[in-house]
């Protein structure tokens, strides 16, 4: 066991057969853990930013825990959608969990823009028998059919695309699994679009592997994986193998029934930056960078274009946030990542700009923002940490602290009012909140004003 973005340490023994063992390579060419080596240290397992477990043959399993208790079922519980956060006690694992949810609606969405591109088709061959051939003529089957009496006929072998291939094949087997769970819990929408997609599969000769053992699952998955072509078929084979093998997000003992995988990992990168945005959207209205679609060449449309994980406005001014879920080190943000976010801010217009990361480890603080000052741009510049474990007290109390910095006082402060786990959370602002009507300092040929309002920030 090894927490996420930790290291475990492992005698020689276990890290020579590590350094040979090929499904141990797979979870490192995935990023998912490394071995290191030191003279120090000795050898040690190093995990990213992932939790899950995953089991070799000839060795056990490995499992991936998070750093900080709770912290895991806090960013889940802000990552997935409303209906399912609302839910009175969340669970991770189960029929009805909550990541089944997410991985649901993150297949339907890699599944319609996979079949806006148009699904995977490849040639293939098939026997016909007409007066005109349209291929390759077979002529001992033309001669077997005229023995039988069937004079003024050909055999041919025509040459097609078909879309009977394994990713195909494999899609529409998880959309039967979605179907089945979206029926189960009761999701009429869900269900509606699951079935909608399912009808377009009917030609691939599926539904033989409904009934098929685990293992031709598994290397149906592994050929239909290596068929995908571009990112949005790669996300939709991902996701529909965890709805199909039907994944908690632990493991079983076998005692509840439920079939476990040889490997399940979920990137706890992708779950903070969800997570932070909805919190934050469930206070203010914020956007996603790449949603306004500006470009840092006028002369490059759509190339190099500004993608914050998050923009919004305080007043009279913008401000763009990046989510970065690892250590601190330090207790400043590496140059990377502060050149990359200025490039944001400065393409976007805003007057100020915050690198997001986890605090190492639960306190008594829930949040902590420091400013670092203004660039020689006046860009002003912060650094927000925040307790993953109370993700929604932590990033709602850093939001109105970074309200209050850049405004210079300190009229608007939250009241804090417990809540429970799969509940929202109900901030008072105390006294007089103020009116949300931004005016931000850019112009352009949509824009000669220089003057957008709220209203217009998602639309542009």
């Amino acid at each position: 066991m090894v927490k996420e973005r930790g290291t475990a340490s492992v005698s020689r023994s276990t890290y020579a057969f590590l350094n040979e063992h090929q499904g141990f390579a797979g979870l490192v060419d995935d990023g998912i853990v490394t071995l290191v080596r030191s003279k120090n240290a000795g050898a040690a397992i190093r995990a990213g930013a992932y939790v899950g477990s995953a089991h070799l043959e000839g060795f056990g399993t490995i499992s991936i825990v998070p750093k900080i208790p709770g912290a895991f079922e806090a960013l889940l519980e802000w990552a997935v959608p409303d209906d399912v956060r609302e839910s009175v006690t969340p669970s991770v694992v189960g029929a009805g969990a909550p990541i089944l949810d997410q991985f649901l609606t993150r297949f339907l969405d890699a599944m319609a823009r996979y079949l806006t591109d148009g699904r995977r088709r490849q040639y293939d061959f098939r026997d016909r028998v007409g007066a005109v051939p349209h291929g390759r003529l077979d002529v001992r089957r033309t001669v077997k059919l005229e023995s039988r009496g069937r004079a003024g006929v050909l055999a041919y072998r025509e040459r097609h695309l078909s879309p009977a291939n394994d990713l195909n094949r494999f899609l529409a087997l998880a959309l039967f699994a979605a179907e089945e769970y979206c029926a189960s819990v009761g999701s009429p929408r869900q269900l509606a679009r699951t079935r909608t997609y399912a009808s377009l599969f009917e030609d691939v000769d599926w539904r033989g592997f409904v009934t098929a053992p685990l293992q031709r699952t598994l290397d149906l998955f592994q050929n239909a994986d290596a068929l995908t072509t571009t990112d949005f078929a790669h996300n939709a084979v991902q996701y529909g193998r965890a709805l199909l093998l039907h994944l908690g997000a632990w493991p079983t003992d076998g005692s509840t029934g439920v079939t476990v995988p040889h490997s399940f990992f979920l990137n706890l990168e992708t779950l903070f930056e969800d997570a932070v945005r909805n919190v934050l959207a469930s206070v203010s209205p914020v956007a996603k960078g790449a949603t306004l679609k500006r470009t840092m060449f006028t002369d490059l449309p759509g190339i190099y274009v500004a993608d914050p994980d998050v923009v919004a406005d305080v007043d009279e001014c913008r401000i763009v946030l990046d989510m970065k879920y690892r250590d601190l080190k330090g207790g400043t943000p590496d140059n990377g990542a502060f050149y990359q976010l200025h490039s944001h801010a400065k393409t976007l217009g805003a007057a100020a700009m915050a690198l997001v990361y986890p605090l190492e480890a639960a306190g008594d603080d829930a949040w902590t923002v420091r400013a670092l000052g203004h660039t020689r741009d006046k860009i002003k510049s912060f650094v927000v940490q925040v307790d993953v474990s109370r993700i929604a007290d932590g990033m709602i109390g850093a939001w109105y602290e970074l309200r209050n910095q850049l405004r210079d006082e300190d009229r608007v402060r939250p009241t804090r009012i417990p809540h429970s786990r799969g509940a929202r959370v109900d901030w008072r602002v105390e006294p007089n909140p103020p009116t949300f009507l931004p005016t931000w300092p850019f112009r352009d040929s949509k824009d000669p004003t220089g003057t957008l309002t709220r209203s217009t920030l998602f639309d542009y």
